[in-house]
């Protein structure tokens, strides 16, 4: 394990986080992952309608009409908002999440 300075704002070296250093923890572990995490599908449909979508970063698009294909989803969290402004679906970050929760 290396570790970084604190100016790139990064514990760990990105060697570390790759791929195939990450993948033999996800099979151990995935089945417990899979208790709360879903997979959404994504298919022609979703890739066309992000493809002409206002969004400006295709991966987001992708994420958003998996979610609005999908029917049940109505938050999707994630730092980057920013990219999100053309959501059909309520997009928090993860604080404003836990306080909706907390005041619930």
């Amino acid at each position: 394990l290396t570790v970084c300075s604190w100016k790139k704002h990064s514990f760990f070296n990105k060697s570390f986080f790759s791929f195939y250093n990450f993948f033999p923890v996800l099979l151990l572990f995935q089945d417990r992952l899979l208790t709360f995490v879903d997979i959404l599908e994504m298919d022609r449909v979703v890739v066309k309608q992000a493809m002409v979508s206002e969004f400006e970063d295709f991966e987001d698009a992708l994420q958003h009409f998996s979610a609005v294909k999908c029917g049940t989803i109505n938050i999707i969290l994630t730092r980057n908002l920013k990219d999100f402004v053309k959501s059909e679906i309520l997009v928090l970050n993860p604080e404003s999440y836990l306080k909706m929760i907390a005041d619930q």
